[in-house]
């Protein structure tokens, strides 16, 4: 028998306390609040990360899944894309990592793939929105068939590093796009409030990290990144319309792609691959 749709409180579902890096709506709600210029997104609708785990066994949960993609097949719109809060499709990153424009369909449709399975594993909300936002590839600045975007990261509150976001292809320096990146970032981090909502498992990590030194009378290694600290990285497009924040995710030692740097060495500007 389907579990009736109010299982769990409206209030954990829709509004929650902390700030969480995994949200494209925490990073919307965090940019209109601060006027920072940014690439709107739409709401659509909503799916459960074990219902998406769980999309090849039977059972009630198959009648939510078919709702959901009911609300993302209406929602398609030319010249828009749809993504998940936690990330875009497999088949879009895919393309734009070979500097191809995306076909359509990888636009206009949502599949249960890698990249989701993989996220919604530590998705540490109750419930996966779906957004709708305009594509904006004729507005994009383009070099040698890649957009111009930039990762920006953070760790323990400071900007400790930006890349060009493609290190398949190097990118002359811009100083007019690095003023306005780290002015946008100075910008986030005046606003956002930590704790931060952290996936249970890089939560204790970093408590543990922190925790064991003190207990042998150590200070932290520097650079340790602290439990209640601000981290996290953030993506910018050099437009027609200025810089565009794009999205943010989780710093780089919970997994975000280091770009250009090399692994575990991220300090200073990055513009080709090291």
């Amino acid at each position: 028998m389907l579990l009736p749709d109010d299982r769990r409180p409206r209030d954990l579902l829709l509004s929650p306390s902390r700030f969480c890096p995994y949200s494209l709506g925490d990073w919307i709600g965090a940019c209109q609040r601060t006027n920072i210029p940014h690439l709107p997104a739409m709401h659509v609708t909503d799916f459960e990360p074990h219902d998406i785990l769980r999309h090849d066994e039977a059972g009630p949960h198959q009648l939510r899944l078919d709702a959901a993609y009911d609300a993302v097949r209406r929602a398609a719109r030319p010249g828009w894309m749809l993504r998940w809060d936690c990330c875009a499709s497999a088949d879009l990153k895919f393309s734009m990592g070979e500097g191809r424009k995306p076909g359509g369909d990888t636009l206009h449709t949502l599949p249960i793939d890698s990249r989701i399975l993989q996220l919604a594993w530590d998705y540490p909300r109750v419930v996966v929105p779906v957004w709708r936002r305009p594509w904006i590839g004729e507005e994009m600045h383009f070099l040698d068939g890649y957009p111009v975007e930039y990762r920006a990261f953070v760790r323990n509150g400071e900007l400790i590093g930006i890349s060009s976001y493609y290190p398949q292809r190097p990118l002359p320096r811009n100083d007019e796009h690095m003023a306005a990146i780290r002015k946008h970032v100075a910008t986030l981090l005046d606003e956002l409030e930590s704790p931060f909502e952290w996936p249970a498992a890089h939560g204790e990590a970093m408590s543990i990290r922190t925790a064991l030194p003190t207990l042998e009378g150590k200070e932290p290694a520097a650079g340790t990144p602290h439990p209640d600290g601000v981290h996290f990285t953030a993506d910018f497009a050099a437009t027609t319309l200025g810089m565009l924040f794009l999205e943010g995710g989780p710093p780089h030692f919970m997994g975000a792609h280091p770009c250009c740097f090399q692994p575990g060495r991220i300090r200073g500007v990055a513009l080709e691959a090291r």
